[in-house]
């Protein structure tokens, strides 16, 4: 999950503690109209997320991120929608 106040990824490791554990920063700011979604078979190897991030400032719309899921760290990927903040997005498998 993306903890949006406080720009991290974090991680819930058992469903039944309720207790959320920080990976890392994201190294990008959002506000709170955020979307993030996993993959999942990936062939390489690589732990990864996808997250949708909406400029806090309110003058931009969402970008497409890729977020590594063992650091945190958010790469831009470019800017999707029509300027307008998505709230949620979804991989077809």
């Amino acid at each position: 999950a993306i903890d949006a106040r406080r720009n991290v990824l974090t991680v819930l490791p058992s469903p039944n503690s309720g207790q959320l554990t920080t990976v890392g920063r994201l190294g990008a700011r959002t506000s709170n109209f955020v979307g993030f979604d996993i993959p999942g078979e990936v062939q390489t190897g690589e732990r990864f997320g996808y997250a949708s991030l909406t400029d806090p400032s309110g003058r931009g719309g969402s970008a497409l991120y890729k977020v590594d899921l063992d650091t945190g760290d958010a790469r831009r990927i470019g800017e999707i929608g029509n300027r307008a903040p998505l709230v949620s997005i979804a991989l077809a498998p």
